[in-house]
This record gives structure tokens, sequence and C-alpha cells, in this order.
């Protein structure tokens, strides 16, 4: 019942997606600190002497620019090519994937999926775990580019291998789900048990958790323990997982690691809804006809649809006064 679909395996890889490689300010932006002036005129000659950081850091604030303090210097997309070309030429990580970024996104430069891919396989090759790890999501699921599990799962072991703890959950998933490598729920439950110990991203680590409640649910690589998939489905739900809201909405129903509760049922099922999750929908639909013949059925010893509805209608209400 909380098994999670290809539908929402494609989701969840397509929030990392939707950030692209999103170190790509925040790298440089330690090197310039608010309020900190940056000698332009002395990177530029380290930069024209061959340094590949110079010319990296170089590239990069010709594309982002430089706070209003910096006077006579502007945005030049023409120079953040050059620059990051030169230092992309030199093997410089930091270069190759911001190279790549912007090839993909259309940012910079004229949008060129072929392109940004070669940028992004070198900067993998080179240990860019970051850019590992995003340019697996891509095949896993396709986007951009068609789907390959074999170079994901690659992908995943490079940016696991060089401490991208993103990558340490994907590589979970995809032995859970059999995807670039035989399905494994012992080193899947493994690694995505991990990846919830580690320093990840909001995201990852909710479907981190849905994924490990799930597996706890169903005894998949571990002993069935509903008490603990309901704490991982739990925080899940409150990092803003779909998925975790329906499956709490079935914990209650079922009383499965918490009180059998068929209004907060109810309230989890439309939380679910709200969110565009199908299966609830689904459940919703089914509720409202039990309702219909519990009532023209007094006398029936089961009224829990009648009760989910009631959960169902509060949490509408909640949500219309908001």
């Amino acid at each position: 019942m909380f098994g999670l679909s290809k539908r929402h395996i494609f989701l969840l890889a397509l929030l990392l997606v939707a950030l692209g490689v999103y170190y790509f300010p925040r790298y440089y932006a330690s090197h310039n600190k608010a309020g900190k002036t940056i000698d332009i005129e002395a990177l530029t000659t380290e930069a024209h002497a061959g340094s590949a950081d110079a010319q990296a850091r170089l590239g990069s604030y010709y594309f982002t620019g430089l706070p209003l303090h910096h006077k006579n210097f502007e945005k030049d997309y023409q120079k953040s090519i050059y620059w990051l070309r030169q230092a992309a030429d030199q093997g410089h990580v930091g270069a190759l994937g911001k190279l790549g970024f912007m090839y993909m996104n259309g940012e910079g430069v004229e949008k060129n999926i072929d392109r940004g891919l070669y940028w992004y396989e070198r900067a993998s090759k080179k240990g860019n775990a970051e850019v590992a790890t995003h340019l697996g999501s891509l095949y896993y699921t396709g986007t951009s580019t068609e789907i390959n599990y074999d170079k994901a799962f690659s992908l995943f072991l490079l940016g696991a291998e060089n401490g991208n703890m993103d990558a340490t959950y994907y590589l979970g998933v995809s032995y859970k789900y059999g995807n670039g490598i035989d399905r494994n729920h012992e080193k899947a439950f493994g690694y995505l048990t991990k990846a919830v110990q580690k320093n990840i991203g909001q995201e990852t680590y909710s479907y981190a958790n849905y994924e490990l409640g799930s597996m706890y649910e169903k005894g998949h690589g571990v002993e069935k323990d509903y008490n603990k998939a309901y704490e991982h489905f739990e925080i899940a739900a409150s990092e803003g997982n779909v998925p975790a809201l329906y499956a709490l909405g079935y914990a209650y129903y079922m009383g499965y690691g918490t009180s059998k509760n068929n209004f907060r049922a109810g309230e989890y099922f439309q939380k679910a809804w709200e969110k565009g999750y199908v299966h609830a929908s689904k459940v919703l639909e089914k509720t409202r006809i039990r309702c219909n013949w519990e009532l023209k059925n007094p006398n029936a010893s089961n009224s829990d649809h009648c009760e989910i509805l009631k959960g169902v209608n509060y949490q509408k209400s909640k949500s219309a006064n908001k």
C-alpha cells in the first residue's frame, strides 16, 4: 500500500533536477562574502597568468555579477564563457560543472543539451560529486536524455564515493526498485538508513524517510515494524512529502504504528488529495460510496467510512480558511 510508484520516483528525482546544479552560485558565494570587495584587477592578472581557479572564479563573477559596491563591473556572458572554458581546459572541476549547467539551462548561452551533457560527463569523471549525482538523476528520470539506469547507477556510485549523500539516497532507491542493479532490499535499506543520518537535501531527506517507512511497513530488507514505519512517515510528511501524507492516513485507518483513528485518517487522505496525490483521490471516492451505503444501512456494524469523511470535511474547512 505504501510502495513508491515509478511516477513518484520520477517526481522525486525531478526535485533534484529542478534545482539544477545548485552549487553554481553557492560555490563562489563563499569567495565573496557580503561587504568584501573582490580585487578584480588582481584576479584578472592571475587568470591571464594561467591560474585555473582564478579563471573559474572570474568566469563565475562575469556570469552572476558582483555586489553594487563593485563599480565598473557588469555581467558579461561572453567573458564568463571564455574564462570558464579556459579553466575547464585545465580540468577545473567547478568550471566543467558550471559550463554544463549553463548549456543545459540556456543561461548565458544558447541552450544545447548535448553540450551540457558533455560538460557534465567531464565534470563527473573528474570527481565532481554533485554534478555526478545530478547527471545520474537526469539518466534515472529520462530528463533531457533517454532513461539509462545503468549509467545512472554508475554515476550515483561515483557521487557517493566522493561524499555526496544525495547519491547515497539514490543508490538506496536503485537497489530497492532494481533500477540499474539487481534488486536487493538489504542493501537498499542500508543506503537509505545511511542517507537519513547524514547531511542530505531536504527533499531527498523526506523521500528517504518515506522509503524507509515503506520498507518497515512491508518488512523488506528489515524486520516488519509498524511503529518505525509510522515514525519515518511522520518525519517525511513534516518535510512536505506527499506520499507520506497518504501513508499516514492509511496508518491511522489500519491502526499501524498508532491507534486506529478514522477521523485522522480522513484528514491525512484529504491533505494528500489537496497536494494532487492520485491514490488519495481514488480512496476518497470509494469512501464516499461506502459512507452512503452505511447511511442507508443504519444497522450496519461498520461506520468507518462516514467517520473518515468527517475528517475529510474538517481538513477541507481548515484549508479553505487559510
